[in-house]
């Protein structure tokens, strides 16, 4: 009896817990604001898994920006084969969960990437170092796959 009245208390602390983080604050904005950094290719796949879960898990009451600079921003050009299924899975992202996608300018001009080749629902920013930052300064947690 007394491990099924423990069970019963954790779970509505769990849950009061969560709907605390979870909830919008009393100005309209998420109170989980998530920084994703994304600066190597071959965590693309963790990353998406991460962004994915993160959004699903958070019932899309979490507000997410990735940021996205050094070598993985290759995978931004759209005219590259290669990158079309990640680039279709951003974009679901993007689309089903209002996940906001930024890449840095300085690592698209020393990668030869032209704003055209960029897909459509991502945003460049001048430095990508300096947004982080100052998402990080707005409250925004940082996560690094």
């Amino acid at each position: 009896m007394k491990k099924w009245l423990w069970a019963g208390f954790a779970g509505i602390l769990l849950s009061q817990t969560w709907a605390a983080v979870a909830a919008p604050s009393a100005q309209g904005q998420p109170s989980l604001k998530v920084l994703v950094h994304v600066d190597e290719l071959s965590v693309w796949p963790h990353a998406l898994a991460n962004i994915n879960n993160l959004a699903v898990g958070s019932h899309d009451a979490a507000q997410i920006e990735v940021v996205v600079n050094g070598a993985a921003a290759a995978v931004t050009d759209k005219t590259v084969r290669d990158n079309q299924p990640v680039i279709a899975r951003m974009q679901e992202l993007a689309q089903a969960h209002q996940v906001d996608f930024v890449v840095c300018a300085n690592s698209l001009s020393a990668q030869q990437i032209g704003t055209a080749k960029l897909p459509s629902f991502f945003r460049e920013v001048p430095v990508g170092v300096l947004e982080l930052a100052q998402k990080q300064q707005q409250g925004y947690s940082y996560i690094k796959p």
